[in-house]
């Protein structure tokens, strides 16, 4: 195994952690409506980030357990192989969240939902296009009735608006 390979969360990591950081700032440029929910709009960005934060400190984590194993000679098929496909597939999807990040407001949540699921399950969900293309339209159907109906979340709609 090169040693690309073997680093590929450590990397993955500092670059999602300097993502996290861009988005983070970002967020904290959003202009709130004078009357709204104090808990409302602005929390969300900031949970995203806190998420994806999380799944930084995850990846390290995952990096030391990983070294560990392999330092201490405990090698299996599923040690040596678990590098495989991360790299590729961490760098198509921050492409696309960013992608997805630039869309949110021109195109609307659901139209720029589904086509982030449509490009993302396509890489991942191989040859499964009726399942992937259920997903990619029912999924952000159902989270805007939850989020903007049930929840009351002001949710882009972007050239879905109507009038």
């Amino acid at each position: 195994m090169s040693m690309m390979a073997g680093r590929s969360r450590l990397i993955l990591a500092a670059v999602g952690s300097i993502f996290v950081v861009g988005y983070a700032v970002l967020a904290s440029q959003l202009r709130t409506p004078a009357f709204s929910d104090p808990m409302g709009p602005r929390a969300v960005p900031y949970l995203i980030a806190a998420g994806l934060g999380l799944s930084c400190i995850a990846l390290l984590f995952e990096h030391v357990i990983v070294q560990t194993r392999r330092n201490a000679d405990v090698s299996s098929t599923e040690t040596r192989n678990a590098d495989g496909g991360l790299t590729g597939t961490a760098v198509l999807t921050l492409c696309l969240l960013t992608g997805y990040y630039l869309l949110l407001e021109r195109l609307g949540f659901i139209l720029s939902t589904g086509l982030f699921l449509l490009a993302f399950l396509s890489f991942t969900n191989h040859r499964r296009w009726l399942v992937n293309l259920a997903v990619a339209t029912l999924f952000p159907i159902a989270a805007y009735v939850l989020l903007a109906t049930l929840l009351g979340a002001r949710l882009p709609v972007g050239i879905l608006a109507m009038g």
